[in-house]
């Protein structure tokens, strides 16, 4: 079996006002360098994932906000989180798997090598919650797009945290992955931007 923690299942370093929180499905500690969520670094030193320049494009171009950001550049992020009252947290929090390492670490990291029967997962809901009703978050959005690769233990997971959060506005199954929206930077990043002011 092998077993992969969240990679910043101990660091939180969230003590902004925190008004949206945006939920991801899992990070691994073992896996390639990541500042932050959403962060990880490619091969070629530049961003695998289009959240962080989508949002820093459009908030140059439309709000003139200090949000040059830089592939690695975990105090930028914070700066842009600060001013935008948002924070990130995953639903997993540790997966045990007798699949291969690679599925689970790299190889386009696909929700779907995470859903796998096979796999123990132990999720992060409570501590969703807890971080919910603590920091008076409003709104929670999400990073899977439609959730087509999410098993049925991972919605029910969905639905315990609605449940138990019901003044919370959630939009779970209305953005694009951050990975691969089918648009622009500037487009993506202002589609986040109208997400994170639902509030």
């Amino acid at each position: 079996m092998n077993v992969f923690n969240h990679k910043f299942s101990q660091s939180n370093i969230c003590d902004w006002e925190c008004s949206t929180l945006i939920l991801g499905t899992f990070n691994p500690e073992n896996g390639p360098f990541a500042d932050y969520y959403y962060g990880r670094v490619n091969s070629h030193n530049g961003w695998s994932n289009r959240f962080w320049p989508a949002i820093s494009e459009y908030l140059i171009r439309e709000h003139e906000l200090d949000a040059h950001l830089q592939p690695g550049d975990l105090d930028g992020k914070i700066r842009v989180m600060r001013q935008l009252k948002f924070s990130c947290l995953d639903v997993i929090l540790r997966i045990e798997s007798p699949n291969d390492e690679a599925d689970i670490n790299g190889n386009g990291f696909a929700d779907k090598e995470l859903m796998r029967k096979n796999n123990q997962i132990t999720y992060n809901t409570e501590n969703i919650i807890a971080f919910i009703k603590e920091r008076g978050v409003k709104n929670v959005i999400a990073s899977w797009g439609k959730g087509s690769s999410l098993s049925k233990p991972f919605k029910a997971q969905l639905d315990f945290l609605q449940k138990e959060c019901p003044d919370v506005h959630f939009e779970l199954f209305s953005l694009p992955p951050f990975g691969r929206p089918l648009k622009n930077n500037y487009t993506f990043g202002k589609e986040i931007y109208n997400q994170l002011s639902n509030q």
